[in-house]
């Protein structure tokens, strides 16, 4: 469908729909950059355990498991994984956050080295 022709039929309200939808994604986005800084650190979890915890300053690639993760560039990612959809594969590089392959039981995560968690968080019970 051609795109003048949808905003010649829209309504003033859909237009205000829009408009309101741009903005929120807008701010979305502000505030995840702000609460959520690029982290110093990739911690790597196998079902549950901590088996490796790096530096983002330092580029290197190795495997776990099936999968190859490279971190390179202060950022990381899945560069290679067995798994079905491959939606680790997917996410592409990441520098917060957290990667999270459910078939190969493995958790990615990027964070600051200051706020490494310990303790009790959300998932434990």
């Amino acid at each position: 469908m051609n795109l003048r022709r949808v905003i010649n039929h829209a309504t003033v309200a859909d237009l205000v729909l829009l408009c309101t939808l741009l903005v929120i994604t807008a701010a979305a986005t502000v505030f995840v950059s702000v609460v959520m800084p690029r982290g110093s650190e990739v911690t790597i979890e196998i079902d549950n355990k901590v088996v490796y915890r790096l530096s983002l300053d330092t580029d290197r690639e190795f495997s776990i498991g099936a999968m190859t993760v490279e971190i390179k560039g202060a950022r990381v990612r899945v560069k290679h994984a067995d798994c079905p959809n491959k939606l680790c594969v997917k996410q592409g590089w990441i520098d917060r956050g957290a990667i999270i392959c459910l078939p190969n039981r493995v958790v990615i995560s990027v964070h600051d080295h200051m706020h490494r968690q310990q303790g009790v968080d959300a998932t434990t019970g």
